[in-house]
């Protein structure tokens, strides 16, 4: 699959599935990394990119643009990857697409593309969990 004007060096943000940490590359042709979890964590996901970008020998510094599947999906699983796309976009000056439904990598990678085009740097992603978060018990009476 080829992707438009940002596909030499787009990174994909996927951690919308429950338990899957998708991580991929649109350097010409999509390179996906995938990685099984109990706990998400910003760590996890920072280590994948790391390990993508080195495997394919590409730097930060050469990402053009950052594709996050914005939800919905896991509550901290997408809010830690729309922190870390949200912050490479304005550390790297690149637009950050965010893209909603439970996608395959091809068809995130495709809208995404389409989006960055018209996406400026400077542009923030938020979450879209799908309903409330359950991140606290409610109180007891």
């Amino acid at each position: 699959m080829k992707l438009q004007q940002h596909s030499n060096r787009v990174l994909i943000l996927d951690t919308s599935h429950r338990g899957i940490l998708v991580v991929a590359l649109a350097n010409g042709r999509i390179k996906i990394l995938r990685h099984r979890f109990d706990t998400p964590g910003s760590g996890q996901l920072l280590n994948l990119v790391e390990q993508l970008l080195r495997r394919e020998k590409i730097s930060l510094g050469e990402l053009t643009g950052v594709i996050v599947a914005s939800g919905p999906g896991p509550f901290s699983a997408l809010r830690a990857a729309a922190s870390i796309a949200n912050a490479m976009g304005y550390a790297l000056d690149i637009p950050v697409a965010g893209i909603a439904g439970e996608l395959s990598v091809k068809e995130l990678a495709r809208r995404g593309a389409k989006k960055l085009e018209r996406t400026k740097p400077g542009a923030l992603v938020t979450p879209h969990y799908g309903r409330p978060a359950h991140i606290t018990k409610p109180p007891r009476r």
